[in-house]
């Protein structure tokens, strides 16, 4: 059976696996195995929404357990959830804060003061075990593995629905 998917669907994937083949070919495969189980020759938004929750059910335990660890050890962690989100959707490797607080605002429409900004980013960068993110420079974060902006965009959208 060919399968055809939808040009939202194709340039989703690509937006989501950041030149990541493994993220590509996993997102690609569980689009895939949706359609052909459910036998639809197309490929849409929401076969892609299923995909992503069965593609995060596969991806690497220690991404797993980094996310779910930090979110844990969080009062909030929905608005942690919508911050890491934000923050896998800033320019790579590093991002500042205020390139946060803009995307943020641009994105979602939300307004957050530069210190109670600062305060989450950093509560992100402490812990015992490795964290989330990391500080290479006073208001510059980072995140731990580069792979993890992928790895939030297929949880968080799959969570959330609103890809």
């Amino acid at each position: 059976m060919d399968l055809i998917p939808e040009d939202y669907v194709v340039n989703k994937i690509v937006d989501i696996s950041a030149g990541y083949p493994h993220f590509t070919h996993l997102v690609s495969l569980k689009c895939g195995e949706h359609a052909i189980a459910n036998n639809e020759r197309h490929v849409t938004k929401e076969t892609l929404i299923v995909a992503l929750s069965e593609a995060v059910k596969d991806s690497e335990g220690a991404l797993q357990r980094m996310f779910e660890t930090t979110l844990r050890t969080l009062n909030k962690p929905n608005e942690y959830k919508l911050l890491l989100l934000t923050a896998a959707y800033c320019k790579a490797p590093e991002f500042r804060s205020v390139e946060l607080r803009e995307k943020l605002l641009s994105k979602f429409g939300i307004k957050i003061e530069p210190q109670a900004l600062s305060r989450r980013l950093t509560l992100l960068t402490k812990g015992d075990k490795t964290t989330i993110l990391y500080k290479p420079a006073r208001g510059c974060f980072q995140f731990t593995d580069p792979r993890m902006p992928s790895f939030l965009k297929m949880a968080l959208n799959a969570d959330d629905s609103e890809i």
